[in-house]
């Protein structure tokens, strides 16, 4: 069975989330759930089968999908992190990592917030440079235009 078989048994997007699959798979499985489905037990238990096959197939797809937005997230987190390397604030090995870990975290949850929406993980990149950069002391834009210096 592939991906698209699978989202066409329980009706789902191809920008399918947990939630999503769980509603699926429920409102499948129990019309065709041996327990309830009123015919051929046999054919019941085949039905059960596929449907779980199904489930099987797309919990792996949203594993994998997480799993490769997560390496994506932590890449923009380093990259972002990288422009502040050697300020002593960062020299903290502790303090960054538990600020890498939370960026990355909040990132994936926008991103699961917005489905697809490119403009709120920007948002969100650009929020974390200007705590960044208020924790160093760099002036924001505003700051600038009304003088103020570091």
């Amino acid at each position: 069975m592939t991906i698209e078989q699978a989202l066409k048994l329980f009706s789902l997007p191809p920008n399918y989330d947990a939630n999503d699959l769980r509603k699926g798979y429920h409102s499948v499985v129990t019309k065709v759930h041996p327990d309830v489905y009123q015919g051929d037990a046999e054919k019941a238990l085949r039905y059960t089968q596929l449907v779980n096959e199904a489930h099987d197939i797309l919990k792996k797809d949203l594993l994998e999908r997480e799993r490769k937005a997560k390496l994506i997230a932590a890449n923009v987190v380093d990259k972002l992190l990288s422009r502040y390397q050697g300020d002593t604030v960062f020299n903290n090995k502790a303090f960054l990592q538990e600020t890498r870990e939370t960026m990355i975290s909040q990132l994936m949850e926008t991103a699961r917030k917005s489905s697809g929406n490119t403009q709120a993980l920007v948002d969100k990149i650009a929020s974390f440079e200007a705590i960044l950069n208020s924790i160093i002391g760099v002036p924001t834009q505003g700051q600038m235009k009304s003088g103020a210096r570091r």
